[in-house]
């Protein structure tokens, strides 16, 4: 399996003094120079701000993310693990987070979890989106990868408040993972630390 590459593009991330600064890595798919990658590097609150990305992906309004175009992607702590996210938006306002999970050396009874947060342009959270995959002797419910669409509806002017992403990512161990509603719970509790409650959210 062919892990991210780690040479890039450092593009500092500088957001109002209230949230952290954060940096993420932008460089192009060895495999697919076509293609763009964004390296989330931090697993708490890493933020990609529009802004800092090439057109047409600066503005929220747009469906061309994908992963032959532009994705986020991060790799879970010393483990052969990989998450990968892209958000599209369509000329309505229907919006639509796409997770995908997949990896080696998963044991049964493992979840690699993430969750994504559309912030506006001064930092305050709009929106969070919480989607795991849970792994057992079959893979993700019998498949190599697990896929994930989620997805929101807002009136386009809603769309174009929004700043940026703040990026999430956990694993929990079959060893010490909650029950199926205590993951839950532990994600969001890690991620309000960040949201401090606001906006809405969903599960996926």
């Amino acid at each position: 399996m062919r892990l991210l590459a780690w040479f890039a593009v450092v593009l500092p991330m500088l957001v109002p003094a209230a949230v952290p600064a954060f940096a993420f890595m932008l460089y192009p798919d060895r495999d697919n120079p076509d293609a763009l990658i964004v390296l989330v590097e931090r697993p708490y609150g890493d933020l990609v701000e529009f802004r800092m990305l090439p057109k047409p992906y600066d503005d929220p309004l747009q469906s061309t993310q994908g992963p032959d175009s532009l994705s986020y992607r991060w790799q879970y702590a010393r483990a052969p693990q990989q998450g990968m996210a892209f958000l599209t938006v369509d000329e309505d306002g229907l919006g639509t987070m796409h997770f995908e999970f997949w990896g080696e050396e998963l044991a049964d009874g493992d979840t690699l979890a993430a969750a994504a947060v559309l912030v506006d342009r001064d930092g305050k959270a709009l929106h969070s989106f919480y989607a795991r995959a849970d792994h057992d002797r079959s893979g993700f419910g019998g498949a190599a990868r697990a896929q994930l669409r989620l997805p929101l509806d807002r009136p386009p002017g809603w769309w174009q408040e929004v700043g940026g992403i703040a990026f999430f990512y956990m694993k929990y161990f079959a060893q010490q993972r909650p029950d199926d509603d205590g993951v839950w719970v532990s994600m969001e509790r890690a991620v309000e630390l960040f949201t401090r409650g606001e906006g809405t959210s969903q599960r996926g």
